[in-house]
Formats: C-alpha cells, sequence, structure tokens
C-alpha cells in the first residue's frame, strides 16, 4: 500500500480548503460513479471505453464487456482520469 506524501486529514484539510478566499466544500466520500441513468456505483475500478466496430458487434451480442476481444477495446480508468483532473485544476478529490 502507497501513502500519498500531501495526504492532509480531513480534520486539518478545512482550514485549507479556500481558494481566492471562498471556502470551499470538501469532498471526503466516494468516488460514486453514476451512470447515464442516475444508477450509482462504488469504487474504484471503473473503466470509460471505445470500442472497435468489431468490438461493438460483441458487446453487442453478449451485453457483457466480459465477451469483448482485449483487442477491440482502448480504455483509461476512472481513478487516472480523475488524477489527471487533479494535477491540471491543483485538486485532491
Amino acid at each position: 500500500m502507497t501513502v500519498d506524501p500531501d495526504y492532509v486529514p480531513p480534520e486539518q484539510r478545512k482550514d485549507m480548503a479556500k481558494k481566492d478566499g471562498v471556502k470551499l466544500e470538501i469532498y471526503d466520500n466516494g468516488p460514486y460513479y453514476v451512470l447515464d441513468d442516475m444508477s450509482t456505483f462504488c469504487g474504484s475500478g471503473a473503466f470509460v471505453v471505445y470500442l472497435t466496430e468489431k468490438g461493438e458487434s460483441q458487446l453487442e451480442e453478449s451485453l457483457d464487456m466480459k465477451h469483448v476481444d482485449p483487442d477491440e477495446i482502448v480504455s483509461i480508468s476512472v481513478d487516472d482520469l480523475i488524477d489527471a483532473y487533479n494535477q491540471v485544476h491543483g485538486t485532491k478529490l
């Protein structure tokens, strides 16, 4: 297990959560992944996926991503997207 060297406990962050003199809310819970039908899933390990035409056909046949050939998929984890967002915006979501 690796520990973020910049980690600050929530009770100490409350005083630090200001930007341009405006107090920001602290978001300590999550991540929650919310789908377009507003169903919610908790935890890490989710991916954003794009498929080739063949991969799309495989998905339509089974309605299960497990049956799509890995060569027909390109993906990025939601955790990586959040990390990239944090780097760009200077946040720690």
